[in-house]
């Protein structure tokens, strides 16, 4: 799959058509996120970023990666309402996601 971020923030990939990277979940789409380091809070794990928002997976598909600080990921994902310890955003469930690589 051929995926490109524009300085503009669009997102681009063979699977969509361009969209906004606005940071408000929709089934399908694709966005940037980047995936951060929240062991230090109680309950927590890696949580997301996209935009200025900050969200809690509770459920992804297996991935072929291994999730790293400050990992920056192309993904899709839909709100899935769930009662967390970490509670630090609203809880989501991944779809897809996929190391993001930039275009040099």
């Amino acid at each position: 799959m051929v995926i490109v971020k524009l300085e503009s923030g669009i997102l681009y990939s063979e699977k969509t058509s361009p969209v906004r990277d606005s940071g408000v979940s929709e089934i399908g789409v694709l966005r940037a996120g980047t995936f951060i380091d929240y062991t230090g809070l109680d309950g927590c794990g890696f949580v997301l970023r996209v935009g200025t928002e900050v969200y809690e997976p509770v459920i992804m598909p297996e991935l072929d990666f291994e999730i790293e600080d400050g990992m920056e990921v192309c993904l899709a994902f839909e709100e899935y309402p769930a009662a967390t310890i970490c509670m630090v955003g609203v809880t989501i469930e991944i779809t897809s996601c996929e190391v993001y690589v930039p275009c040099e």
